[in-house]
C-alpha cells in the first residue's frame, strides 16, 4: 500500500518535470542559413538566434538532428533566393509545429523600400518578426 502511494506521488512529479521541462525559457528564432540570419535586425532581449544550414557539405541526418533541438522555435526565417535545396521539407515542418515563417526579401529589395511606398503585409510581416510572442 505505501509502495503504491509512493509510486503515485513520484510518477506525479516526474510528469510535471517534464511537463516544466519541455516549455523553451526564451524565444527561439531559427535562421535557415548565415544570409538569413544577417539580414534579421536586432531581436529581443529574451530571443536567441540559431542557424539550421551550417554548411553546404552537412549530411541530411546532421541537419535533421538540429532541426529537432529547434522544433519549440518562435519563427523561421529564410531567404528565397539563399535557400538551401531542403528548406522546403523544413518550413513544412516547422509550419506544422505552429512557428511563423518569414520569407526575407534579397537586399536590393531593401534599397527599395527606402524609395517607395512598402505595402502594409509587409511592413506587418517585419514588424511581427520584432514582437515575438
Amino acid at each position: 500500500m505505501f509502495r503504491s502511494g509512493l509510486f503515485a506521488v513520484f510518477a506525479t512529479c516526474l510528469a510535471t518535470l517534464d511537463a516544466v521541462a519541455d516549455q523553451p525559457a526564451e524565444h527561439l528564432v531559427v535562421a535557415a542559413s548565415r544570409q538569413a540570419a544577417s539580414a534579421i535586425g536586432p531581436l529581443p532581449a529574451d530571443a536567441r538566434l540559431v542557424v539550421l544550414f551550417e554548411g553546404d557539405a552537412e549530411t541530411y541526418e546532421v541537419i535533421n538532428t538540429r532541426a529537432l533541438r529547434m522544433r519549440h522555435a518562435s519563427s523561421f526565417v529564410y531567404m528565397e533566393s539563399h535557400s538551401h535545396e531542403l528548406t522546403p521539407i523544413f518550413i513544412e515542418r516547422f509550419r506544422n509545429h505552429g512557428v511563423r515563417i518569414v520569407d526575407l526579401p534579397t537586399r536590393p529589395q531593401w534599397a527599395r523600400f527606402d524609395h517607395q511606398k512598402v505595402d502594409q503585409p509587409t511592413l506587418a510581416t517585419f514588424a511581427n518578426l520584432q514582437e515575438l510572442p
